[in-house]
């Protein structure tokens, strides 16, 4: 009975624990990073209260709750894996691509929702066996969402050893973040089994794994809290000595010719890496020349020449209309060019062109 009552606190510890680091992050919402930690944080916390109820038999009382178990889980992994990401590359931008990762779990609610309302003419269930037809089906599926989100938790853990390599002066910081996802990756392998071989005992046990897991997380971040912060330091002061091999005056005179005599900028689809491919440079390098000797962004960068011609033209060729003007200079719809437009003059393109012709 003691161990009974044990086991139960430090689940639903757990839980709570997992809310109270989610609230954390959304403190400081500036930093991506900060963004999807506490996504994951809530998915963990989600799942953990699951586990809890279940466990106390009050898993009735909350509607769906399996399908927020499991749809917890399938977010699990892609979120451990875009976190590593922001956290190697910074703040910069993660090709789109990446979220295609996030596509199981949206057809994993479709699929869902879609079977609810063909059975609607039945009474709702509250488990996700009354949606898959018998319990085997559901215990398959949360088994391969286990084996998914180990498989993301070695992706992170290759990641990790890879930055820790590169970061000669981050060793302590690597080793406690490769520990925790050793660990990560230890209660899931216990999730996995739990399902296998339909064992209460492995579920409690992992569920046990996490508070832990989330304890001692939390522990460390107290302690050391620039914990995660060490890789993209490190990786910072390397591209800057990348940034230091090429010749920074050619650099931007190309890419004045570039912008001021090519027109790159009128090019919808142009970003960070393809004007850094005519340049022959990283997307890195270009973004940090811009930042660090211009002390602009890309974006900024590209919308100030895009505003400059607009302005030009809205003078110059008065028989176009604002959104014809807006696409010919390179914005991809007259609300992203209106916006631009008034955040760099003060005005909107029709009361630009009015208050001159006026003058």
């Amino acid at each position: 009975m003691f161990w009974h009552w044990l086991i139960q606190s430090m689940v639903l510890y757990g839980a709570g624990l997992a809310f109270t680091l989610a609230l954390g992050q959304a403190v400081d919402w500036r930093h991506r990073r900060n963004r999807v930690l506490f996504l994951l944080l809530l998915c963990i916390g989600i799942w953990q209260t699951g586990f809890a109820f279940f466990y106390i038999g009050l898993e009735n009382l909350i509607p769906h709750l399996l399908f927020w178990v499991l749809l917890s889980v399938l977010l699990s992994g892609p979120l451990i894996e875009l976190f590593f990401a922001y956290l190697s590359a910074g703040d910069e931008n993660i090709p789109n691509r990446f979220f295609l990762r996030f596509l199981p779990s949206c057809v994993f609610v479709g699929y869902y929702w879609i079977s609810l309302l063909i059975q609607a003419d039945s009474n709702p269930k509250y488990s996700l066996s009354g949606i898959f037809e018998n319990e085997n089906v559901f215990r398959s599926i949360f088994l391969g969402a286990n084996i998914i989100y180990s498989g993301y938790i070695l992706i992170a853990l290759r990641s990790t050893i890879l930055l820790a390599r590169e970061d000669h002066q981050g060793d302590f910081k690597a080793r406690h973040t490769i520990g925790i996802l050793v660990l990560s990756l230890l209660c899931a392998s216990t999730g996995s089994l739990s399902m296998l071989f339909s064992s209460m005992v492995l579920s409690k046990i992992t569920s046990v794994e996490i508070s832990i897991i989330l304890l001692l997380n939390y522990l460390i971040s107290r302690k050391y809290p620039q914990l995660l912060d060490g890789f993209v330091l490190q990786r910072k002061k390397q591209e800057q000595r990348h940034l230091l091999r090429i010749n920074l005056d050619q650099l931007g005179k190309r890419l004045t010719e570039l912008m001021e005599e090519e027109n790159v900028y009128c090019d919808e689809d142009l970003n960070l890496q393809s004007l850094a491919s005519m340049l022959s440079v990283t997307p890195h390098q270009l973004s940090q020349y811009l930042n660090e000797r211009l002390h602009i962004t890309f974006r900024k960068f590209v919308n100030d020449f895009r505003i400059r011609a607009a302005e030009e033209m809205l003078l110059e060729v008065r028989h176009r209309s604002i959104l014809e003007v807006g696409l010919a200079v390179g914005f991809n719809s007259n609300s992203v060019f209106y916006e631009a437009f008034k955040e760099r003059t003060g005005k909107s393109p029709a009361q630009y062109r009015r208050d001159t012709n006026v003058r």
